[in-house]
């Protein structure tokens, strides 16, 4: 009776393992449909999922957000001393910054490569809340990286665009910061711009 007690024990201690196995695996496939790999941050399938979830609720609520595309300045030139490892790192740091210094009801994603967005939900006025998000960005993202014991300074690039001024779609709201950006790289980078319609004039600043 002993040894059949012991065997169940066993058993039960087997099958447990085995579903804590199976749960991690689970988790880790969830999490790579998800979340980039090398930041662990939400990638582009979630943003795209969860923007289009934020912008049904300001929709709702009327209220207003921005939408930051982030790019950094010369990624290239970190890639070419250092190799595609030495740019990873970067990335790796510049995602943690970019963490550290937005607000909790705020996220950040990876889109890919050196591209980055953030969704500042429930904001009152570009120069009140959005402006000054982006100066505190561009500080931190301008700080020396250690890329395997060298000091490294790289700046970015920052294009904004607002709902519900400039679209209520994902889509319309992404595109519009990413030409916001462009212009920012387009005349002299390391700044930061709101997109303006028409688009013949150049972003606000």
């Amino acid at each position: 009776l002993a040894k059949t007690r012991e065997g169940l024990e066993k058993s039960r201690q087997e099958l447990f393992l085995q579903l804590k196995e199976r749960e991690a695996i689970e988790k880790r496939l969830a999490d790579a449909a998800t979340h980039d790999a090398l930041t662990g941050l939400p990638n582009r399938k979630y943003f795209s999922d969860h923007f289009s979830h934020v912008l049904a609720m300001a929709e709702r609520h009327q209220s207003k957000l921005a939408l930051l595309f982030i790019d950094m300045d010369g990624l290239k030139i970190v890639n070419d001393a250092f190799g595609h490892d030495g740019g990873d790192m970067l990335i790796q740091q510049v995602a943690k910054r970019l963490q550290n210094n937005i607000r909790k009801s705020d996220y950040v994603a990876r889109l890919a490569g050196d591209e980055f967005v953030i969704v500042l939900e429930q904001i009152k006025a570009w120069d009140e809340d959005v402006s000054l998000v982006c100066e505190k960005l561009l500080g931190v993202l301008a700080e020396p990286y250690d890329i395997r014991g060298r000091r490294i300074k790289l700046t970015a690039s920052i294009g904004a665009s607002l709902f519900p001024e400039h679209g209520r779609g994902a889509d319309e709201l992404l595109h519009k910061a990413d030409s916001a950006m462009y212009w920012v790289k387009n005349t002299g980078k390391n700044n930061f711009a709101v997109y303006d319609f028409p688009q013949n004039k150049p972003p606000k600043r």
